[in-house]
């Protein structure tokens, strides 16, 4: 599931190599904790990059994609993801050793009680 396309409004805002650079800005009538994002989407439509501002227009944190990789089902995912967080100062890094899609996952699996229980 990717975002409601419907909540923002994009524009193209130049050609980087291989990457198209898109803005995102969020529809006035959705609440969300940034004022918009640039996308650098890959001529594989992955995001390779993704820059987030404040509402004030402050750059807040980055997150790049690597290892761009198709998966069994034929779509391309990122095996390593980076963010910083310019605001508190703080870097993570997680890589994909391996994925599996599977479609028979409940839905209750993302509730917070489950996500603090043990099961995990």
């Amino acid at each position: 599931v990717g975002e409601r396309v419907q909540d923002f409004a994009y524009s193209l805002v130049r050609k980087e190599g291989e990457n198209l650079v898109i803005e995102a800005v969020p529809r006035p009538e959705i609440e969300t904790g940034y004022g918009r994002r640039i996308l650098w989407v890959s001529d594989k439509f992955v995001m390779t990059r993704i820059e987030y501002y404040s509402k004030k227009g402050d750059l807040i944190k980055t997150q790049v994609n690597n290892g761009i990789t198709v998966s069994g089902n034929g779509l391309w995912r990122p095996r390593k993801v980076e963010l910083e967080n310019l605001l508190l100062g703080r870097k993570t890094s997680a890589e994909i050793e391996q994925r599996e899609l599977k479609t028979d996952i409940q839905g209750d699996i993302f509730s917070k009680d489950f996500l603090e229980s043990e099961r995990m």
